[in-house]
């Protein structure tokens, strides 16, 4: 029974109204050495606008266009690379059974086209776009992170046209209007058709019909060559990648690249059917988004003051400077039980139907471990870094409870100070965060397995920065110590 009275007497505590006057818990139920003091304080946060030259750009989609955002009228330009996967232990018909071949009777393929299938979009779905898809000369290696200023075509990654690599130039847009509504989502939905026939001159000089028959030789002389990705990838086909390289007003998600190929095959002797074989951009392989912002828009925005920024791809970020002296001081030996911080929206005033949306989820990372949490694949553990969704009912961005990561700052300093006095100086972002879009995968238990950057075309304004004139951010802080601490 007294447990249950003192754990009564806990909760109403808490939930009753506190500044930083403390309250005492339990009393003449518990010795007064083991009552609890609680206590609350508030403290003001200061905030940012920091530009991002770029970001660890690997991801399950890819985009492809350029756009400008209409509330800043800053030009965003994204280009995508792709590898394609193949399943261990593939393989093909009989040689002898197939019928697709040429005059020297050699098999070749009927059917060569990479599709790039369009998930979601951005900007004017009948805007007339064109891209270039280049050949890759050599895979891009994964004992490395990439991030989304890597310049593929001056990294000596293209194969050059002069020595037979494919270099094909299309136009596309989100809706193709040259078919009917019915018969454009009955057959591929929103999709980009490349296609890659004509004769094809691969590495060693050898020349095929079009690049799916240079495939389908390699797949039946090297069967070896198809055991793997690595194996395809370093053997075969490097990937492609796709360049925006006219037109504005589109930028697209690609949800799956594919490569198609297809042979016709005896079933019997009087009977032939057609064999599609299709490998597929997975994240299993390389997927490479390369983003070029307007860099002097983005510099003129760190100018206003009034407010602080976010926007993607890779563009603006908003960072944070925690109160953590403040939080402690008088409280060295107390606990932090909870410190919740809740950042609010700006609503956007342009009213444009091309308006940019607000991210839907922030991640708060400390500022020196952004390369270190991407690079290294980490997801939010809820002691040093945090998740927030966007609330749309209350344009919030609420982080209930980061007391851990408080902690282990103040902790930080303590200890680097004791070893060294010029620590803070060495030091300068030791109590700073950063707010980043993010895009989190969870497993069926809803576990959080991966969080990599948002790569699509998000932007919101928060209230904060130097000359903010609305309410100042605030940090809500609830302590605890026992009175024998006091």
């Amino acid at each position: 029974m007294k447990k249950v009275l003192w754990v009564i007497a806990c909760v109403a505590a808490l939930i009753t109204s506190c500044d930083d006057n403390t309250l005492q818990l339990g009393y003449s139920i518990v010795p007064s050495v083991d009552e609890v003091i609680v206590g609350t304080g508030t403290f003001k946060v200061t905030s940012k606008t920091v530009v991002v030259d770029s970001v660890v750009a690997q991801n399950g989609y890819g985009y492809l266009g350029r756009m400008r955002d209409r509330e800043t009228n800053a030009y965003v330009t994204a280009d995508f690379l792709s590898q394609f996967n193949v399943i261990e232990g593939m393989t093909f018909d009989n040689p002898d059974s197939i019928v697709s071949r040429d005059s020297e009777g050699n098999i070749v393929s009927d059917t060569s086209f990479v599709s790039l299938f369009i998930g979601d979009y951005y900007g004017d779905s009948l805007n007339q776009m064109q891209l270039t898809c280049y050949e890759l000369a050599k895979p891009l290696e994964e004992d490395r992170a990439y991030y989304s200023n890597f310049d593929i075509e001056h990294s000596g990654f293209i194969r050059p046209q002069s020595e037979g690599g494919i270099e094909k130039t299309v136009t596309w847009s989100v809706s193709n209007m040259l078919e009917s509504d019915t018969i454009r989502s009955e057959k591929y939905g929103k999709t980009i058709f490349i296609p890659l026939s004509g004769e094809y001159t691969a590495r060693d000089g050898k020349k095929y019909k079009n690049y799916s028959s240079y495939v389908f030789r390699m797949a039946f002389e090297h069967p070896e060559y198809f055991k793997n990705a690595y194996e395809f990838i370093h053997n075969v086909c490097p990937g492609f990648y796709f360049k925006t390289t006219n037109s504005i007003g589109t930028m697209a998600q690609i949800m799956l690249s594919q490569l198609m190929m297809s042979y016709k095959y005896k079933i019997t002797d009087d009977s032939v059917s057609n064999r599609y074989v299709t490998l597929y951009g997975t994240e299993e392989v390389m997927q490479l988004s390369k983003v070029e912002n307007d860099k002097n828009v983005l510099n003129k925005l760190l100018e206003d003051k009034t407010c602080t920024y976010i926007k993607t791809p890779a563009g603006l970020f908003t960072e944070l400077s925690l109160p953590i002296d403040e939080i402690f001081n008088g409280h060295e030996r107390d606990s932090i039980n909870t410190a919740e911080i809740t950042l609010q929206r700006i609503n956007n005033e342009n009213k444009d139907k091309y308006a940019l949306k607000a991210p839907s989820k922030l991640l708060l990372v400390e500022t020196d471990s952004i390369r270190q949490y991407f690079e290294f694949g980490s997801v939010s553990d809820g002691e040093r870094s945090y998740i927030s969704d966007n609330n749309d009912r209350y344009n919030t961005y609420s982080f209930n409870n980061i007391s851990e990561l408080i902690t282990a700052l103040y902790s930080n300093k303590q200890q680097g100070i004791a070893s060294d006095p010029d620590w803070v100086a060495k030091h300068p972002n030791w109590n700073k965060v950063t707010l980043i879009p993010v895009e989190v995968t969870t497993n069926s238990s809803g576990i959080v397995t991966e969080v990599c950057h948002d790569m699509s075309m998000k932007s919101v304004r928060l209230v904060g920065g130097d000359d903010n004139n609305h309410e100042p951010i605030m940090m809500k802080v609830v302590y605890s110590k026992f009175n024998s601490e006091k």
